[in-house]
């Protein structure tokens, strides 16, 4: 159960209005609400609509005046009412809200009241236990938000309403120098004095502001005043403007009555402030860490900045109450794994994954993921586990994501990238992926290149590139991508597939350059002997090249087999020196081989350059690159 108290120093500001507006809110969203009238002296509540069934009748003056007749505490559940609430004439979405009016408001009901001495019952007759007892009853009803309509000003009621009994304050003003001065005493008494184990949480209600221009900024003025005077935060600030509707006569709720409008957005805005105070309830804990997640990026992603948390631990303890209340809840669990990892608190994180996944799909959130939510945990256990260097974790994950066909694109390259960084042996067959059997061909051939950078792969990067290309129609197919999936089928030792593409290569500028080298070498592992029209073809696109383009090491190591396949071996030195020059210029770590189709370290690099000038002599072996692996793969 949360507990907020609506509070206003100055009355016509609005107070009962936002109240009953946010409890429509969180009704209409499936939370059980309670609403109590402690505006004693001027109660209200139960003159709206929607409420005016409990309306008339016994309620918090009698409950404390039966107390104080007889001793014992009365039983709550006896003055407090339910009304059901029908949306338009849809009955089936009727919901309700539960009202402890403050009494059957007749002759009787002044003098009554007037009887209650709060100083004695608090001094001499336990009046702080009787208000304990109340709170623990309306949360062993089972209620998930009790909201309460204080009165304003100084008062002894006040105090019950603003210090013992709730978890959070809405304190609710217009912004004046009057308001300011009241509120703050105000404010400050909840800081210093509040009875709670815990801190109260408060947020702030700026009420029935202008709808006008701001053209001398003296809204912008008083907002930093009282935010400055306040001490409080821009995110627990809601703005309600004022509205010019005659619908307010007669106290509608925009919330229902007219849900699309400006002001119950504004209501809505404040039922979702008060929801992420709310450990317990499940979109609360979601709204909380949607919060933390905005400061550093987009929600439900790893945020792009480091999450600051605040200095007084208040939202670490949060953090630590939302993990432990909501252990099994998967969506939860994924957010809060997100938000540790993003701390650096890996083992938090770790364990957050962990209790995600053992949730299966179970929740009680009621908005829908907007994503495969288990794939993102085992995405994030995959990240995580690198850290700790466990390969058994990887490896169930990335597994885990292979066997879902709801993974995503990412998923699959996050896994088979993993599974190739740590347990290369133990790929399972593409044909028995379900995340890959429903791919689009453009797809596939995405994943393959993404997947070429990482050395260990490059079998599965051309295999995964064959696959693509095993369709009936290739309309999807460009000239960029048949150039890097020729690459990839060169590099697996796919020459038929990586020969059959060589159609697309053309005959000037840089891509097709390297598009005809790479056909080039095609033609040679498919036939099993090189084409000399094909190297040709080679060296005549070369000249084509922007007179401004910078030849790269492999650009004259390709160039050297090109003169070897011609039989120029004096060209083929002068090409290999060329390479070298610029691998000792250039300080390069690492650079594409033609003799391997694959990235090298530099001192490889180098030897497979003195391979070349060996082969163009007649002394050594043909190129690694078309010689033909008969290791499967997987």
């Amino acid at each position: 159960m949360f507990c907020t108290t609506f509070y206003s120093y100055k009355g016509g500001v609005g107070r009962t209005l936002a109240l009953v507006n946010v409890a429509t809110i969180l009704a209409q969203n499936g939370k059980r609400v309670l609403i109590v009238d402690f505006d004693l002296e001027a109660p209200g509540l139960t003159t709206l609509k929607i409420l005016r069934s409990a309306d008339k009748k016994p309620g918090l003056v009698d409950f404390v005046s039966q107390y104080e007749a007889t001793g014992s505490v009365p039983i709550a559940s006896e003055f407090i009412y339910s009304c059901v609430v029908e949306e338009g004439e849809n009955v089936e979405t009727a919901f309700k809200i539960d009202v402890l009016p403050a009494g059957e408001v007749n002759d009787n009901y002044t003098a009554q009241l007037s009887r209650i001495d709060w100083h004695s019952l608090y001094d001499q007759k336990n009046g702080f236990l009787l208000m304990e007892d109340l709170r623990a009853q309306w949360s062993n009803l089972g209620y998930d938000y009790v909201l309460i309509d204080s009165r304003t000003g100084h008062t002894d009621v006040g105090g019950i309403c603003t210090r013992q009994l709730p978890d959070a304050v809405v304190n609710i003003f217009f912004p004046n120098e009057q308001n300011l001065l009241g509120m703050k005493q105000v404010v400050e008494e909840i800081r210093n004095h509040g009875a709670r184990p815990e801190p109260i949480d408060m947020l702030f209600v700026a009420s029935r502001v202008p709808r006008l221009d701001d053209e001398h900024g003296l809204l912008k003025h008083w907002l930093e005043k009282f935010e400055g005077a306040l001490q409080y935060d821009k995110e627990d600030l809601t703005v309600i403007e004022h509205y010019d509707s005659m619908s307010l006569l007669d106290q509608d709720v925009f919330a229902l009555e007219r849900p699309k409008s400006g002001l119950s957005k504004q209501y809505r805005k404040l039922a979702a402030n008060i929801s992420r105070l709310n450990c317990e309830d499940p979109d609360g804990a979601v709204s909380f860490l949607r919060s933390l997640l905005a400061r550093g990026g987009p929600s439900q992603q790893a945020p792009k900045q480091p999450i600051e948390l605040d200095p007084n631990g208040s939202e670490s303890t949060r953090l630590q109450k939302i993990s432990d209340l909501h252990s099994d809840d998967y969506i939860i669990q994924w957010m809060l794994a997100v938000v540790f990892e993003d701390r650096r608190d890996l083992m938090a994180a770790s364990g957050a994954v962990e209790k995600g996944l053992t949730a299966g799909d179970s929740t009680k959130t009621s908005g829908k993921a907007l994503v495969f939510v288990q794939g993102r945990l085992h995405q994030l256990r995959i990240r995580i586990a690198g850290e700790f260097g466990d390969d058994d974790a990887i490896s169930a994950s990335a597994k885990a994501l292979l066997e879902d066909e709801r993974s995503s694109q990412q998923m699959v390259l996050d896994a088979l990238i993993a599974l190739s960084n740590s347990k290369p042996d133990v790929f399972p067959k593409l044909t028995d992926l379900p995340a890959l059997r429903n791919s689009t061909p453009k797809n596939l051939a995405e994943i393959a290149d993404r997947l070429s950078v990482i050395p260990a792969a490059s079998k599965l990067a051309a295999s995964i590139a064959e696959q693509a290309l095993q369709t009936d129609s290739v309309d999807w197919l460009n000239k960029d991508l048949a150039f890097t999936l020729q690459m990839l089928l060169v590099a697996g030792k796919s020459f038929d597939l990586a020969d059959s593409l060589s159609q697309y290569a053309g005959t000037s500028g840089f891509l097709d350059m390297a598009f005809t080298f790479n056909s080039a070498v095609a033609s040679w592992g498919h036939r099993g002997k090189p084409s000399k029209d094909a190297f040709e073809k080679f060296l005549e696109v070369t000249k084509t090249l922007d007179p401004d383009y910078q030849p790269n090491p492999n650009y004259h190591q390709c160039m050297a087999l090109a003169f070897a396949v011609l039989g120029k071996p004096e060209k083929v030195g002068l090409a290999i020196q060329k390479a070298k020059a610029l691998i000792e210029n250039e300080g390069l770590r690492r650079e594409f081989s033609c003799w391997t189709f694959a990235y090298v370290p530099i001192n490889e690099f180098s030897q497979h350059c003195d391979a070349i000038l060996e082969f163009s002599r007649g002394r050594g072996p043909s190129p690694q690159s078309i010689m033909k692996d008969t290791t499967p793969v997987s």
